[in-house]
């Protein structure tokens, strides 16, 4: 099957109900744009959503590698687009398609709408013309920038709806996926937001990560799909499987240089991005429901089985799964990380814990302080602790090696904080899924 080639401007609940409970916020998800242009090689080639969004001029007027302009960019007088752009093998996709210059620069390039001046920021601005093109199409950038600090958290309005997955790309800058939005975000640490509309309705992002090839991979949880954008705004889709219908969720880099997806029921899907090979590993239980996936200091790969509650183990080779039972009844394990000790780090959704355990399968746990606080992803920082959000509780967790956990709640009070990375400036970024902001915190 072919994948679809997008040129662009620009880990949840294995049960149903937190889909439920996301698409409740504002009824039916938004319908997405799904444009196409012709491409030379006969691949479908779907039109971006513009650059650095502002309200009426964004930097949709350039033209991304691989023939298509993105939304808004259309030549002006004189300017041709080259032909070129085909996909290569191992879906690396062929330069060409460059914008022919010539043309008048359209109006447009206002300030973005929310570009207020935070302390020691400046106005983000939306509207940077594209040489010979028109004004893009704009959109809601603009943030303030935000200034992390220690022992306290800083939020960043103005991301799109239902933020989950977040990673820090290898240009410099924060990658999240906007899950009921239909969007893959690009967000700079000062605040500047760009968008990456996926080809389709209804995808739903989810996890999303930096991989060795240099670009961030994603799932699409309503889908089937694992999707594949570069720093510069180029997507492509990849299905997992033509027959089953699957729910991919966790995304991690394993020690094989392979993707690794925890798929809901009891699947894990290994992914080569080189060739394109898809390999299905099963859980020992069907049912267990993985959620959260890390490559363990042993070079194998580990998950949380939520439906189960077991934390388990694959080799790379997909083989020689085990299951550890977690010592609190029904805790419903989430995210997953490698962390202090060599050991694997886990959050206990309904536990209200985080807990560790070593690869030999021993396992301690750590409730935390607050009740109902629903802990759901975690991450090493580069401070040696642990870092998690708290669904429920609106903080951000810190849980030293010797146990020390400390809580720092969320300004807004209600924005249902979920993932979490460390990023490019090695602050501790995270995701809010129902306040539609990302927000920072300095380790």
């Amino acid at each position: 099957m072919r994948p679809l080639l997008i040129a662009s401007a620009l880990l949840v609940c294995a049960c149903t109900l937190d889909y439920a409970a996301l698409r409740g916020k504002h009824g039916a998800s938004d319908a997405s744009v799904d444009t196409a242009f012709a491409s030379p090689d006969g691949a479908d080639v779907a039109q971006g959503s513009g650059g650095t969004e502002g309200p009426d001029g964004g930097s949709g007027g350039i033209l991304g590698t691989g023939g298509a302009p993105a939304t808004g960019g259309m030549p002006a007088s004189g300017g041709v687009f080259a032909t070129g752009g085909s996909v290569g093998s191992g879906g690396v996709i062929a330069t060409g398609g460059i914008q022919g210059t010539g043309g008048t620069l359209g109006s447009g390039g206002a300030i973005a709408t929310g570009g207020v001046i935070g302390t020691g920021g400046v106005i983000a601005t939306g509207g940077v013309l594209g040489t010979g093109g028109g004004p893009g199409t704009g959109g809601t950038g603009g943030a303030t920038a935000p200034g992390c600090v220690r022992n306290a958290v800083t939020e960043i309005a103005s991301t799109g709806d239902s933020p989950t997955g977040i990673a820090a790309g290898p240009d410099g800058n924060l990658w999240v996926a906007e899950t009921l939005g239909n969007t893959i975000a690009r967000i700079t640490t000062s605040g500047t937001r760009a968008t990456f509309l996926l080809p389709g309705t209804l995808r739903e992002p989810y996890g999303i990560v930096a991989a060795p090839d240099g670009n961030l991979w994603f799932t699409e949880s309503n889908a089937g799909k694992i999707g594949m954008v570069t720093p510069k705004g180029i997507m492509i889709e990849y299905p997992l499987s033509s027959t089953v219908a699957l729910r991919p969720m966790g995304i991690v880099v394993g020690p094989d240089s392979n993707l690794w997806l925890a798929i809901q029921d009891h699947t894990l899907v290994r992914y080569t991005p080189s060739t394109g090979g898809i390999y299905e590993s099963y859980a020992p239980t069907a049912g267990s429901n993985p959620i959260g996936i890390a490559a363990g200091s042993d070079g194998n790969i580990w998950f949380t089985e939520y439906s189960n509650n077991n934390i388990g183990r694959v080799t790379p080779k997909g083989t020689g799964a085990t299951q550890f039972p977690i010592t609190t009844p029904k805790s419903f394990p989430y995210g997953i990380t490698a962390g202090p000790g060599n050991n694997l780090w886990f959050a206990e959704h309904a536990g209200n814990a985080i807990a560790s355990i070593t690869t030999a399968g021993v396992i301690t746990e750590y409730p935390l302080p607050s009740a109902n606080s629903a802990p759901r992803f975690i991450v090493a920082g580069p401070d040696g602790n642990l870092w998690f959000t708290e669904y429920n509780g609106n903080r951000i967790g810190r849980l030293t090696p010797a146990g020390v956990i400390t809580e720092f709640p969320l300004p807004s009070g209600s924005g249902n904080p979920q993932g979490i990375t460390v990023g490019p400036d090695s602050n501790i970024w995270f995701t809010e899924t129902k306040g539609n902001m990302i927000g920072c915190i300095a380790p």
